[in-house]
């Protein structure tokens, strides 16, 4: 926490609790589905970098994956929908990744 003045940082004592986490954050917060969200997050990181390395717009992202632009914009949020496996492996084949 910073103190408004000089910009020092003060700890609060007794307040913060570190915990191992169980290696997804999901489950770790309590979201239902935990392994869904993490392979929707991790399908999405990766057809991102994909998009990214190729240097691709939106737009153009758009027209490789067969979808419209806001669905690669939903996409790059994390916003996949659902039946993510044919998805996924269907989207990632067309982006040239298997």
């Amino acid at each position: 926490m910073r103190n408004g003045k000089n910009g020092t940082s003060k700890v609060r004592k007794g307040r913060d609790q570190v915990v191992a986490s169980s290696g997804n954050v999901f489950q770790d917060i309590g979201v239902s589905h935990p392994e869904e969200a993490l392979y929707k997050a991790d399908l999405a990181a990766k057809i991102a970098e994909i998009i990214d390395d190729r240097g691709l717009t939106q737009q153009k992202a758009a027209a490789v994956l067969g979808i419209d632009q806001p669905g690669v914009s939903k996409l790059l949020r994390g916003q996949l929908p659902g039946g993510l496996s044919r998805w996924g492996v269907f989207h990632k084949s067309r982006l040239g990744c298997f």
